[in-house]
């Protein structure tokens, strides 16, 4: 199933922070969706860009993921991001939580997801050239229906095959186009292609393959969990004994067991540098402790890169209720005092009442309308605080159903140890359905567009007064449209008193099909992008709301 792209603009920032005495690090970018982020999986695909697959969900109410990815240019310090949607704005991975890559040659390579559209399960599959482009994609509808993914891998060098959960194997060429295979061949995963030769794995052995994908040599382990190429003609193993280093031919170079849990490497100047659970180790070739770098609190190191003589490090920054995405470079020896941003919510000043303007004709449907909205924030770190960011996330008793919304606060100057109080203005909500509140939160992220070091105090609830109804005397006026059944276009007959700036179409679940900013309702409106079906039609002005009925019928 389709699910649009519900999700913001993603907000850039670039800043520095420098915590280890020994050797900087700098913090050269970070990413903020509205709610969370996940890194799944990356490549390098050549030597100045680095390619991350993320998914991110706009809010925590909802289960609707979004999946796309980022490319990372090493030089110039510039993020592209790429959504992974089509013409139509319609994810290409379907509500993707969880995503599969097979790197293949030249920067090509072959994505696979797990998704969960509320309560459908659902995959995609799509294939990416080294220059971002989507090839092509397969939907859930002509591919795995209703199973979960376990995994992708080679079976030669044209075919592919694509894993579910009860085993169940999919071929398909570097096309998309399905295939048989027979006889059953060999699956590898984890493939490299270097020097002319596929490198991957296959139950708990290693494989070197020619181009025609014949076996050259291997290598096997008793309990192999990661293999990855480091560079150089040097390959990385962990099985339950330790970590061990293999030559092109798969001979064994160097092991240690002082380290486990590996989630990514690299090799900078012929030393290596490993991503496990613990943090950032530096070793020198033979595997012997350099520096050991433990990520911040709240931080998740993922996958290592370099460039020049830079290691780059990508981290998810886990906040509350949200999540950021953090480069951090790894430079010279030298000797940087800490920048450390922390501010809080203290309290929350709600409107005397907070409005329930229900659809007079679907009365479980409701906007809420927020006439003021106030909080005190206080600035708890050592900077002057210039600037931040509010967020809101509030779901209701209908599954998938939320509201989420955040406010730029950029004219701040507020000194360490002060408290200001923000104010927000009025606002309303999306149109929601069945029970939300009476208790709202609000949290506080962002200070000078730096990661918060204390997200724990980040989040301020309360109980505002709900009122269903209001003295607005324009609510729940109706309004005439001509014609009614329409197919193309209408003309609307508005209540006078309404100063109308924007005109919804709702179908019968609730959800938005159509928005349009207006000028003058005597002008015709479009509805050619409507289907054949019953629309709840909202008026909204800066003061006043009115509700009708239309009906579209289509030849």
């Amino acid at each position: 199933m389709k699910q649009f792209l519900f999700y913001n603009s993603f907000i850039i920032i670039f800043y520095l922070i420098f915590l280890q005495p020994l050797r900087s690090q700098e913090v050269v970018k970070v990413l903020q969706p509205n709610t969370t982020i996940g890194i799944k999986q990356y490549q390098q695909v050549n030597d100045s860009i680095c390619r991350y697959l993320l998914t991110t969900n706009r809010s925590g109410n909802a289960s609707n993921e979004s999946a796309h990815y980022i490319d990372y240019y090493f030089a110039s310090g510039k993020f592209v991001d790429n959504k992974l949607i089509d013409s139509a704005g319609y994810s290409l991975l379907p509500d993707a939580y969880d995503l599969f890559q097979l790197k293949l040659a030249d920067g090509l390579s072959i994505v696979a997801s797990n998704g969960f559209e509320c309560d459908i399960l659902v995959s995609g599959l799509i294939c990416i050239d080294k220059t971002g482009e989507v090839k092509w994609h397969k939907e859930y509808s002509d591919f795995f229906q209703n199973g979960l993914l376990t995994g992708l891998g080679l079976v030669s060098n044209n075919i592919f095959a694509v894993i579910s959960g009860d085993s169940t194997i999919k071929y398909y060429d570097l096309e998309g186009i399905e295939t048989d295979i027979s006889p059953i061949l060999p699956v590898y995963s984890d493939i490299v292609y270097v020097n002319q030769s596929y490198y991957g794995t296959n139950d708990n052995r290693i494989y070197r393959l020619d181009d025609d994908f014949n076996v050259v040599n291997s290598h096997s382990t008793d309990s192999l969990i990661f293999f990855q190429y480091l560079g150089d003609n040097l390959f990385l193993l962990e099985t339950l004994n330790g970590i061990e280093t293999l030559d092109e031919s798969l001979n064994t170079f160097t092991t240690s067991n002082l380290f486990s849990g590996i989630q990514s490497g690299t090799l900078l100047n012929g030393e290596i540098w490993l991503i496990n659970n613990n943090g950032l180790d530096h070793l020198s070739a033979d595997l012997s402790p350099i520096e050991f770098f433990p990520p911040e609190d709240f931080e998740t190191m993922k996958f290592i890169s370099t460039f020049h003589d830079t290691v780059f490090v990508a981290s998810e920054y886990q906040g509350t209720f949200h999540s950021d995405f953090v480069i951090r470079s790894y430079l010279g020896s030298q000797v940087h005092l800490p920048v450390q941003m922390d501010i809080s919510i203290e309290q929350l000043a709600f409107p005397e009442m907070v409005h329930v303007d229900q659809l007079p004709q679907f009365p479980e449907d409701f906007y809420l309308r927020f006439d003021s909205m106030g909080i005190e924030i206080r600035n708890r770190g050592l900077q002057t605080l210039h600037s931040c960011t509010v967020n809101c996330d509030w779901g209701t008793d209908a599954y998938c159903v939320y509201f989420q919304r955040d406010w730029k606060i950029d004219s701040l100057n507020l000194l360490p140890g002060e408290n200001e109080w923000i104010q927000l203005g009025s606002f309303s909500t999306e149109l929601l359905t069945l029970g939300a509140g009476p208790e709202f939160c609000y949290w506080v992220d962002f200070p000078n567009e730096l990661t918060d070091v204390a997200p724990d105090n980040d989040v301020g609830c309360g109980i505002a007064n709900l009122v269903v109804g209001t003295e607005n005397p324009n609510f729940g006026n109706g309004f005439k449209i001509y014609p009614n059944p329409a197919r193309d276009h209408i003309t609307l007959n508005e209540p006078t008193a309404l100063d109308c700036k924007d005109i919804y179409f709702y179908d019968l679940s609730g959800k938005l099909a159509l928005h349009q900013l207006m000028e003058s309702t005597s002008q015709g409106i479009s509805i050619t992008s409507l289907h054949s079906g019953m629309y709840t039609v909202v008026l909204k002005g800066k003061h006043s709301t009115a509700y009708s009925t239309l009906i579209v019928l289509k030849d």
